[in-house]
């Protein structure tokens, strides 16, 4: 018989590329330059090199993190990921349902979860989906319906559920999202976002016409901001744990925020008459460490939100955000994602921008 074919090897060699052009990056057995994430290898003498990707190349549009950081799940082109390193790497998970998720939440642990999923990429067509197993299996829980935005407290068991356009409604859970309660006296309208503090006590909703709704007993009753004006079309709102600390962010630049739980709001110092429109906004449990997030950039602060600081990362789009309990670790999202791990002081790229292979010149 014919001898057996040699072995298939692949070898590894490391290199350090440099080019004159300064548009060229660099080449580094590792990640691309200034892409430390996104391993490269060869398998023909270091010929060509090609990028093995454990961030997916995607748009980000929902993230949340467990209390330590350590767990995050995040929402990529309809499809749920999952993280079990801070970030660094993300499996795709529940695809077996064939559902198209919109947003997610979890509690301080990521043992409680809830989503917003539908059978299709129509967003007024979802349902409302829960975990209680860390995100393993998923159940739903709701009726058929535009569902915009859900929010999980740091224990789980106070829960929150907006529906958005002109029917739109306010629920809440005090069950670990088991069962949802129309809040009946909410009023109708396009709801964007809603935030829960730690005890279920305090809660703040907003929406895209009608102001800046608050509850200080556990969503009995709710009660229009009068020092906001009305005419902001909100877009995301957060409370800390406490509730004692919340921050609202809409259109045209606007940032209201409020340090007496809800009671009263002033307008933030990054506040602007702009054409910015705030995407979404995140905070630590105490409210120390906040990060607002537009389409062309994102703002931070360190101290409750008294000033603000510009990110010095390129336009990606971003899209959401989230932030660990004690603010150390930050992740946010758009066409790319990046991460931080020293409180919001250096950004480190999580997924890379180049899919294409690299051959060495």
């Amino acid at each position: 018989p014919p001898p057996p074919p040699p072995p298939t090897t692949t070898t590894t060699t490391t290199v350090t590329a440099t080019t004159s052009s300064a548009s060229t990056p660099t080449v580094l057995l590792g990640g691309f330059y200034g892409y430390p994430f996104t391993t490269i290898q060869s398998a023909d003498d270091g010929l060509t090199w090609n990028a093995i990707i454990t961030v997916p190349t995607c748009t980000w549009t929902s993230l949340c993190m467990t209390a330590n950081g350590q767990n995050q799940t995040g929402i990529c082109n309809y499809l749920l990921y999952m993280s079990s390193d801070y970030g660094a790497t993300w499996t795709a998970r529940n695809n077996s349902q064939s559902l198209f998720w919109f947003a997610v939440s979890l509690s301080s642990s990521g043992e409680y979860m809830t989503g917003i999923a539908g059978r299709t990429s129509d967003s007024q067509s979802v349902w409302l989906y829960t975990s209680s197993n860390y995100g393993e299996t998923w159940a739903r829980v709701s009726a058929l319906a535009f569902w915009s935005y859900v929010f999980v407290s740091s224990s789980g068991k106070y829960q929150a559920a907006v529906i958005a356009g002109s029917s739109g409604a306010l629920y809440t859970s005090y069950d670990y999202g088991m069962t949802w309660n129309m809040s009946t006296s909410a009023p109708t309208s396009a709801w964007t976002s809603v935030s829960i503090s730690t005890n279920g006590q305090y809660l703040t909703a907003v929406t895209n016409v009608r102001g800046l709704y608050t509850s200080s007993n556990y969503g009995a009753t709710w009660n229009i901001s009068t020092s906001v004006p009305t005419s902001i079309s909100w877009s995301s709102v957060w409370v800390s744990s406490s509730g004692l600390y919340q921050t609202a962010v809409g259109s045209n630049g606007a940032m209201y925020m409020s340090s007496d739980n809800g009671s009263s709001w002033n307008m933030s110092s990054v506040s602007t008459a702009s054409s910015t429109t705030w995407r979404s906004i995140r905070m630590s449990s105490s409210g120390q460490y906040q990060i607002a997030v537009s389409y062309s950039g994102l703002q931070i602060s360190s101290n409750y939100g008294v000033t603000w600081k510009s990110v010095p990362l390129p336009n990606f789009t971003w899209q959401t955000a989230c932030v660990s309990s004690s603010g150390q670790y930050m992740t946010v999202g758009g066409m790319v994602m990046y991460a931080s791990l020293d409180n919001g002081n250096t950004w480190i790229p999580r997924s890379p921008l180049f899919s294409f292979p690299l051959r060495l010149l």
